[in-house]
C-alpha cells in the first residue's frame, strides 16, 4: 500500500492504526514526512552520513529555527517492547549528536533541535532523556503544541 492508498483509506473513514498496520515501513516514514510538511517543515528522508561510523536518520524535519530528527518505529506489541524503545531512544540521541557534530549545510541555520520517535501505537513512555515518543495519530497535535511542550 503506497501513501496515496493510505490517504484514500483514511478519507473513507478507516482507522489510522488499522490502515498503517497494512502498509510497510517506507510508507510509514513518508506519512510522517507528509504530516511535517503540512506544518511547514522541509523534510529529508533516510538521511545517511558517516562520522565515527555509518548512521541513518529516518526523517529530518527542518523549520525556520528548529530541526526535528525522527526515528519511525512501526512495531507491533511485544514482551520486550519497552526495553527496545529505550534502546531506540539512546541510538536516536547518539545519531543526533553525531549529525550535529558534522553539521551538514542544510542544518547550519538551525538554532535548536529535538529528537523524536514516532510509533504506530501509544507507548508507555512519552518522553525519556531528551527524546519525545509520539504515536503517529497524535503527531499533528504534538506539532501544534510543540512550542508549549519544549
Amino acid at each position: 500500500m503506497n501513501l496515496q492508498d493510505v490517504v484514500a483509506q483514511l478519507r473513507k473513514g478507516k482507522d489510522l492504526e488499522k490502515v498503517l498496520e497494512e502498509t510497510d515501513w517506507k510508507n510509514f516514514e513518508q506519512l510522517v514526512a507528509a504530516i511535517l510538511e503540512q506544518h511547514g517543515y522541509k523534510t529529508v528522508l533516510n538521511y545517511r552520513f558517516k562520522h565515527k561510523r555509518r548512521y541513518e536518520i529516518d526523517v529530518i524535519a527542518i523549520g525556520s529555527r528548529r530541526a526535528i530528527l525522527i526515528d519511525c518505529k512501526k512495531w507491533s506489541g511485544g514482551r520486550y517492547k519497552k526495553s527496545a524503545l529505550l534502546k531506540a531512544i539512546e541510538k536516536q540521541e547518539e545519531r543526533a549528536k553525531e549529525l550535529f557534530s558534522v553539521c551538514p549545510l542544510f542544518l547550519q541555520n538551525v538554532k535548536e533541535w529535538l529528537t523524536l520517535i514516532v510509533t504506530l501505537m501509544e507507548e508507555d513512555i512519552n518522553k525519556y532523556s531528551d527524546t519525545y515518543v509520539v504515536p503517529v495519530w497524535r503527531l499533528n497535535s504534538f506539532l501544534l503544541s510543540l512550542d508549549e511542550v519544549i
